[in-house]
């Protein structure tokens, strides 16, 4: 994967080749640290306040400080887009305890490729497998993600799109990088998020099935109940809503793509755009504005 050209390190932008930690930061041995991972779109970042909000819980369930103010790091997360000339791509943030000779933590930013996801995974679903597995501390995105690597890994030796974490009472909790729904009599199933992490397109995709009247239900997603479901689908920064149609080479429902979800991807895409398109009109009559007052 191409390296970016600039990162972001505490605020000031550094050649990628400098940005480095000490191997006695705690970082290395003890996972030290939090990340998000969040999307820009034609110049766009998508909801970066909710991102951001995570990364400081998931930073406090961890004992670390997040010094920095809200707008400043969203203001650094349009420089660093700029500066790598990303606009579509996904914005990388790692948040770091402090090591020997800092005396605060250390926050980098930096832009990765977006995913190459075909049509067709969105027109004809996609398979997954499941991997017995779970995150530590799961409702803290922590940089100790050796489980998620494992299952990703399991996941492309058999051809699949996505790997299941599976806990030891036999559970689904959620996905390698991404969160989990069944539909199952009617009902919209995930997991309960005190054993997993809640994604902020998975609270979309919620707020958007309260709001269509689909019922909704908080419990655990037992593997052996999958003849059961009559649905599957899958929710990430990259992904939005993607169907699944095979588990373990199972398929789910006849490997069909259910209507619940297809009403789910068609909302999410519509409000994707919405939020994109006035964004960007935003944007522009500020610059237009400024424009007109510089005149």
């Amino acid at each position: 994967m191409e390296t970016p050209e600039f990162v972001i390190e505490n605020g000031d932008v550094v050649p990628a080749a400098e940005a480095s930690i000490p191997i006695f930061n705690p970082v290395i041995f003890n996972a030290l640290g939090v990340y998000e991972t969040l999307l820009v779109w034609d110049g766009i970042i998508f909801h970066p306040e909710e991102h951001l909000m995570r990364l400081r819980r998931s930073a406090g369930l961890l004992g670390l400080s997040c010094p920095w103010k809200l707008g400043d790091v969203i203001n650094w997360l349009h420089e660093i887009s700029e500066v790598n000339h990303a606009t579509r791509a996904r914005l990388k943030i790692l948040l770091i305890g402090p090591g020997p000779a800092r005396t605060g933590p250390t926050c980098f930013l930096w832009t990765w490729p977006l995913p190459q996801i075909p049509d067709r995974a969105y027109d004809q679903g996609v398979p997954v497998v499941t991997y017995r597995a779970v995150r530590f501390m799961p409702q803290s995105k922590s940089t100790n993600t050796l489980a998620n690597l494992m299952a990703t890994r399991a996941a492309r030796v058999a051809d699949a799109h996505e790997a299941l974490l599976v806990n030891h009472r036999g559970e689904i909790t959620e996905g390698a990088t991404s969160n989990f729904f069944v539909v199952k009599d009617g009902t919209l199933i995930h997991a309960p998020e005190d054993q997993i992490l809640t994604g902020v397109t998975m609270s979309l995709v919620l707020r958007m099935a309260q709001d269509a009247d689909i019922p909704i239900k908080e419990t655990s997603i037992p593997l052996a109940d999958r003849a059961k479901w009559q649905e599957a689908f899958i929710t990430s920064t990259s992904r939005h809503v993607m169907p699944v149609v095979r588990v373990d080479g199972a398929p789910v429902a006849g490997g069909k793509i259910g209507p619940i979800t297809r009403q789910l991807m068609g909302l999410f895409e519509k409000y994707f755009e919405a939020y994109i398109r006035e964004r960007k009109q935003r944007r522009n009559d500020t610059r237009r504005n400024f424009v007109d007052n510089s005149g």
